[in-house]
């Protein structure tokens, strides 16, 4: 009861524009993103880093991705960035 009243108002604050979706929902996705990646990848996730520090090619400034994934066993590394889509609604008049 309590999580999915949660889901709701999360959901439903989403449609506001400057609401930070992304940063709420943090915890469920870190929390199931090395399952889900070891499932669509078909590979064992070692480690999953959220706000993976990335250094810009032009200046000494970085830029966050969203989530670092790194396979130890195929030593390959995945950066994982989310998007929110926004669907608006058109009413005929």
């Amino acid at each position: 009861m309590f999580l999915k009243s949660l889901l709701e108002h999360l959901a439903d604050n989403s449609r506001y524009p400057k609401y930070q979706h992304e940063r709420r929902i943090d915890i469920f996705i870190s929390f199931f993103l090395r399952s889900i990646l070891e499932r669509v990848l078909n590979e064992e996730i070692s480690r999953v880093i959220p706000e993976f520090p990335f250094k810009k090619d032009s200046s000494f400034a970085t830029t966050n991705i969203d989530y670092f994934a790194y396979s130890s066993v195929a030593k390959t590394a995945y950066f994982v960035e989310l998007r929110q889509i926004r669907c608006l609604s058109i009413m005929n008049r």
